[in-house]
């Protein structure tokens, strides 16, 4: 069995190997608090010594991501206010602007919030067009649009984004692609 102790010490080892943390940062990190769920955790204190906004939201949409993996929606919606707040500054490059906006949609997806969802995976997509970012994420992006609009009764838009979808992944992998 492990000791609670010893899972704090485990998530750190996490945190740091996947980039959410760097060993450097640590010293000057507080942790105010752990909250459990499953196996994962959220941090609620980031470190103070990130100096560049884009580093900082790239963290916290890894944790995102693996919270929302977990199922934890109540570290997720943390997370999702924390990115909120931080992507309100103009220094957030494009990149990790767009993948905010698709964790935070499918945030949105998840917890039936289906009009904030949209929102969000628009953003996501009008960055990707802005960039001419036409990858897998902008595929995803696109398909789970239609997913949502699905959900609204809107079944010509779930077809419509579902084939831009499907002609995206083509023009990336082809025709035969196991994507397909």
């Amino acid at each position: 069995m492990i000791r609670r102790d010893q899972l704090s010490r485990l998530f750190l080892c996490i945190f740091i190997s996947t980039g959410c943390l760097h060993a450097s940062e640590i010293h000057c990190t507080y942790i105010s608090s752990m909250i459990f769920s499953g196996s994962i955790s959220v941090v609620n204190s980031i470190p103070t010594a990130i100096s560049n906004s884009s580093e900082e939201v790239d963290r916290l949409n890894v944790s995102l991501k693996g919270l929302l993996i977990s199922g934890d929606y109540t570290g997720s919606k943390l997370i999702v206010d924390r990115i909120i707040k931080k992507t309100g500054d103009n220094n957030i490059d494009d990149k990790t602007l767009s993948e905010s906006y698709y964790l935070i949609g499918v945030y949105h997806s998840l917890t039936r919030s289906v009009h904030e969802a949209i929102r969000y995976l628009n953003l996501c997509i009008s960055l990707k067009d802005k960039n001419h970012e036409y990858d897998e994420r902008y595929a995803k992006t696109l398909y789970n649009l239609g997913v949502m609009y699905g959900r609204l009764g809107d079944f010509k838009r779930l077809e419509d984004y579902s084939i831009r979808s499907l002609e995206v992944v083509k023009k990336n992998y082809g025709d035969a692609s196991p994507f397909l």
